[in-house]
């Protein structure tokens, strides 16, 4: 159960991330 809690709280985590990564890369390869 405590699992699943963390796995629930790291999910958020990892899409601001990658939405984050993703608008880098976008302003990159614009310049």
């Amino acid at each position: 159960m405590l699992a699943l809690i963390n796995l629930l709280l790291k999910i958020p985590l990892l899409v601001i991330l990658l939405s984050t990564g993703l608008e880098f890369s976008k302003i990159r390869n614009k310049s």
